[in-house]
């Protein structure tokens, strides 16, 4: 279109994709517990970055961590 190389966007005519909504459960109290328990296990900084998710309410894709 830009280039006048076409007389129509064909990208007009397409139709998106169906997403179909992920369902989030989020684990129980005990659960998290553990989860937080094994995590330090593994490197305090991961027990300390899963705190800051579980505290904060972080969603995916929001988090960045490097492990020294």
């Amino acid at each position: 279109m830009k280039w006048g190389w076409v007389e129509s966007n064909p990208a007009l005519l397409a139709s998106p994709l169906k997403v179909a909504a992920a369902r989030v459960v989020a684990p129980t109290v005990e659960q998290l517990i553990k989860i937080l328990e094994e995590a330090k296990a593994v490197h305090p900084q991961w027990g300390a970055f899963f705190m800051l998710a579980a505290l904060t309410g972080m969603r995916r894709g929001e988090h960045r961590i490097e492990l020294l």
